[in-house]
């Protein structure tokens, strides 16, 4: 680990502002009391009441010692006054599992488009914002150390170019690294400036998964909730992991909303890949019939589960490349993927596994306690795509430098989970939206502010 990861080149200190940006222009309901990280300012907008079912996991978290509180999620339960976004009368209203499960049409899930993007909208009459959907950017052009093109296909699937004084590339993670090889593909000396260390693609991050699940006595409407009800830090903080003998942790919580449907208990019925969602009943004959009657009398609303999200061990080998034959509709080739988990990664998930056991095992009358992670055999993890074009501090072992410009170029940037040099122990997205805006702040400074 010492060899293979690299700290990042800036401290909380210099993304706390963001982070409280973030919070407030994006829209977030949680509690702060219990993270393990105070803010200069509590942005959070108030939680809802906790679904029945959360109590479980509430009472292990506190027998266990383990400091909780309310988890963070976008959504807002209040007036949104930075996008103009309007909260029910009644905020019981918007209790409902579907908000985090399904889409959302009345904007109260705050993501990039609700919460950022279309209030611009209604600056300069429209044209502070140029959306073009439904295109595909195929390459980019430079001329020496400045991206000049960005080559795309409409709607029609046409080519079109686009010049920019700066270019931004926010891709997610997977197709951001594909795009910037497949400059290179088509230009050696572009290749050469993107990738003049051979790290692009290296260095490629998921998040360490796993938790416990239980049966409780009662029970409760799991669709009366967001998500998540209650989180800990206690495994993320370092007294914890190095007592444990781990270079790193993670953060546990409660998943109130799984499960909230059947169709939801039956995508993930003992699925062991990606490739196997749904596929649980193929293998379990016995739910069928009153077993199947069985089945839902002993899980719908009264399965709970305890979850982490923890680090991974950043590795060389785990790397995004293109494809050398498998090739997407436009006949390029597509991002392949190459990944493992390192001999840490199993034991942090093993250790990890255990606490979310006995917080169900603490937490009241339950039966059926199993835990486990994915670190047996599920590597092909989609969730939380993250490195691949790493930032760091020195040009030799990173494609980045700390603004998330790419070394060799003077107007590139990658602002996506890309940019993580480790995955960290919590979901990504508010780091994302933080390191955007600082990097904002960087292009603002670079082109001068109006």
């Amino acid at each position: 680990m010492r060899r293979e990861a690299r700290d990042w080149p800036l401290d909380y200190a210099a993304l706390e502002p963001y982070y409280t940006k973030a919070e407030e222009l994006v829209g977030i309901n949680g509690t702060w009391d219990g993270q393990a990280k105070a803010p200069s300012q509590d942005r959070y907008q108030p939680p809802l009441e906790p679904n029945p079912i959360s109590a479980y996991a509430a009472a292990g978290m506190d027998a266990l010692g383990m400091r909780r509180y309310r988890t963070p999620l976008a959504v807002i339960t209040r007036d949104h006054a930075p996008s103009g976004r309007t909260a029910p009368a009644d905020a019981d209203t918007v209790k409902t599992a579907f908000v985090n499960r399904y889409g959302d049409p009345l904007g109260l899930k705050s993501n990039a488009w609700v919460s950022l993007l279309a209030p611009l909208r209604e600056v300069d009459g429209g044209g502070a914002l140029d959306l073009r959907a439904n295109c595909t950017v195929t390459h980019l052009e430079a001329d020496g150390p400045r991206v000049t093109k960005v080559h795309y296909r409409d709607p029609g699937g046409r080519p079109r170019t686009l010049t920019a004084g700066t270019v931004v590339v926010a891709c997610s993670a997977i197709e951001s690294v594909r795009l910037l090889q497949l400059s290179g593909l088509l230009d050696p000396a572009f290749d050469k400036r993107v990738n003049a260390n051979g790290l692009l693609g290296r260095y490629f991050l998921t998040h360490c998964f796993g938790g416990a699940q239980c049966v409780v006595p009662d029970r409760s409407d799991k669709s009366k909730t967001l998500d998540s009800d209650w989180a800990t830090d206690h495994c993320a903080r370092p007294e914890w992991f190095r007592a444990q003998g781990l270079w790193a942790g993670g953060v546990i919580y409660n998943n109130t909303s799984d499960g909230a449907l059947p169709i939801s208990l039956a995508r993930t019925w003992h699925a062991m890949d990606m490739d196997n969602m749904w596929k649980g009943y193929l293998y379990d004959t016995g739910i069928v019939g009153d077993g199947f009657e069985d089945y839902l009398e002993e899980s719908f609303g009264r399965r709970l589960s305890v979850a982490f999200m923890a680090n991974q061990v950043p590795q060389r080998e785990n790397r995004i490349e293109l494809h050398p034959s498998v090739k997407d509709k436009w006949g390029r080739p597509v991002a392949y993927i190459i990944k493992t988990w390192h001999p840490h990664d199993r034991a942090l998930m093993d250790a990890l596994a255990e606490q979310c056991r006995q917080i169900l095992v603490r937490g009241g009358d339950v039966r059926d306690v199993s835990s486990g992670s994915v670190g047996g055999s599920v590597v092909r993890i989609a969730n939380h795509v993250l490195g691949g074009a790493r930032f760091g501090a020195d040009a030799a072992d990173s494609v980045l430098d700390p603004d998330c410009r790419a070394w060799n170029f003077d107007n590139l940037y990658v602002t996506d989970g890309a940019f993580m040099p480790t995955s960290g122990s919590a979901n990504p997205t508010l780091t994302i939206e933080a390191n955007s805006f600082r990097v904002g702040d960087v292009l603002l400074d670079r082109v001068g502010r109006t």
